[in-house]
């Protein structure tokens, strides 16, 4: 185990097929909200254009975003903990 962010034991990915798998079905899901949200006569690039800047996300901090976006909802929970416990409850 490695350590993660806060101190937190990360897993090493044990299972690749399942992530790319995941990675496919969240970047369909994008795709299918860009042609509801935003119609492709007026952005045919959009999604593209979208998944090029996915990559400039890793340089913010998983603090920030959690701050910015969650922390009014959440309170003090890690985001990460509740996506931990969902998983844990969930029949996988």
């Amino acid at each position: 185990m490695a350590s993660g962010e806060r101190g937190q034991m990360t897993m090493p990915l044990a299972d690749p097929e399942t992530v790319s798998r995941l990675q496919d079905d969240a970047q369909l899901a994008l795709n299918r909200y860009i042609d509801v949200a935003h119609p492709v006569v007026s952005r045919p690039f959009r999604f593209g254009r979208l998944l090029l800047l996915l990559a400039s996300l890793r340089s913010v901090s998983a603090d920030t975003i959690e701050r910015m976006y969650f922390r009014s909802t959440l309170g003090d929970i890690p985001v990460s903990r509740i996506v931990v416990d969902m998983f844990a409850s969930a029949d996988l």
